[in-house]
């Protein structure tokens, strides 16, 4: 009775790992299907980005998407499109291309690249979202639909301006705050390492100066109008020196 239950075990075992095999078999031997190659896209916008919202609004990103199912003999065309994610309050504006190739007939996976524009800034970490999926019903798309949780995956965009390297080596600044860089960097209209080296050293005193003293006058005529400008505490950005 034992060896009678052991191999009508092992039967079921080997019937169970043919039939896997066959799926696998199944899987890699239709036609060719496209995924993307991970689930989120996220990225931290810095002061760099902030600086060129004015002058270069859109930043390159990319996402890996991958091949399932026969190799490619030939290039092929596929989709993408943008749709809100409920998860986030904030969108983002993205550049997609009307159709992508795959063109990387050698492998299985292959980048392929768009443009976020960078978002008004908002204090705080401030986070910014959507999707990505494969636009199936454009003609132009010729790939089969992949797993389902793989047809789409998620960008995800923070604000996170931070003290800089050489900040305290401008102690004249005062405290940092994200609001008071932020005004800095509107009046300059560049970051506060373009002025510095790592060392802590202007690149051109001169130049610097002339920056601070800008900085200076520009932010006397604001608060002359408008009343001082608040950090995240409430506070004026560069209160007025006592006497």
């Amino acid at each position: 009775m034992k060896k009678i239950l052991f191999y009508m075990s092992a039967l079921a075992l080997f019937l169970s790992l043919t039939s896997c095999s066959k799926e696998e078999i199944d899987m890699y031997s239709q036609e060719a299907r496209i995924n993307f190659d991970y689930r989120t896209i996220y990225s931290e916008l810095r002061d760099s980005d902030y600086v060129k919202m004015k002058t270069d609004p859109y930043r390159r990103d990319s996402v890996r998407v991958r091949i399932m199912g026969d190799l490619l003999t030939a290039n092929r065309d596929f989709c993408i499109k943008k749709t809100d994610n409920s998860a986030y309050a904030n969108t983002l504006d993205i550049q997609l291309d009307d159709k992508y190739t795959y063109s990387a007939l050698d492998t299985v996976c292959q980048y392929v690249y768009f443009k976020v524009k960078r978002p008004a800034y908002k204090t705080g970490r401030k986070t910014y979202g959507c999707n990505l999926e494969f636009d199936l019903t454009n003609p132009n798309h010729q790939f089969e639909k992949g797993f389902v949780e793989d047809n789409s995956v998620e960008v995800n965009y923070v604000w996170d301006i931070t003290e800089p390297k050489t900040w305290s080596d401008w102690y004249w600044l005062g405290d940092f705050s994200p609001i008071k860089y932020c005004y800095m960097m509107d009046v300059w209209g560049r970051t506060l390492d373009s002025f510095i080296t790592p060392e802590g050293d202007a690149y051109d005193y001169d130049e610097a100066n002339a920056a601070l003293q800008q900085l200076d006058a520009a932010y006397k005529a604001y608060k002359a109008e408008h009343g001082p400008i608040l950090d995240e505490n409430g506070n004026d950005i560069f209160p007025d020196e006592e006497e």
